[in-house]
């Protein structure tokens, strides 16, 4: 016997995961390439924040790049 997930479950399902099927563009009329930019922004403000914590100083460029390379070179 199949077992199926009622409609009202499955759609909060999809809502609660954020999964969508549909390819909309944004509402708010960013494109990707923004939205990209974003996330190395953040990507590097929590890299930079992360190694003043543990330096107890504000890190240099090649600080930073140092510590990346180290962290990504087995991808």
């Amino acid at each position: 016997m199949l077992n199926t997930i009622p409609n009202e479950v499955a759609r909060g399902m999809i809502f609660a995961t954020g999964e969508s099927t549909s390819k909309q563009p944004d509402d708010a009329g960013t494109n990707d390439d923004e939205g990209l930019e974003d996330v190395v922004r953040d990507e590097q403000d929590y890299l930079r924040s992360r190694l003043r914590n543990e330096l107890g100083r504000e890190p240099t460029d090649e600080e930073l790049s140092e510590w990346q390379r180290q962290h990504t070179e087995g991808y």
